[in-house]
């Protein structure tokens, strides 16, 4: 599975990579600090990114503003919201912009919801 990680905070970034670094599947073909960033890289990834682990809560462009643009590029490609704040306007924005799933660590540490 190809994955891409999408975070302003670097050390969220390393202990997503950490972690999914345990995993032999799960291979890691971009990450970006932004919105934009993103959008700017997904581009030049030879291969199909499958998941888009995305934070919310970035500037310039959120992660609601990035999911939308990135699922008129490619609609396929699931997203799941991760944040660690409790905004629940910008997570229920997510879920309308067609993000599938939502990994809250100030909810849960380890659980993902899904969106229906």
């Amino acid at each position: 599975m190809t994955v891409a990680i999408v975070d302003d905070d670097n050390k969220c970034t390393k202990r997503t990579i950490d972690w999914l670094s345990k995993y032999p599947h799960i291979t890691i073909v971009l990450t970006a600090i932004s919105g934009h960033d993103f959008l700017l890289k997904q581009h030049k990834v030879k291969e199909k990114i499958e998941v888009v682990l995305m934070d919310i809560g970035m500037r310039p462009m959120d992660g609601c503003a990035t999911t939308y643009v990135s699922k008129l590029v490619n609609a396929q490609t699931k997203i799941i919201a991760h944040t660690t704040y409790n905004d629940y306007e910008m997570v229920r924005n997510c879920f309308l912009l067609r993000c599938r799933w939502l990994c809250n660590e100030a909810f849960c540490r380890t659980r993902t919801t899904p969106s229906h």
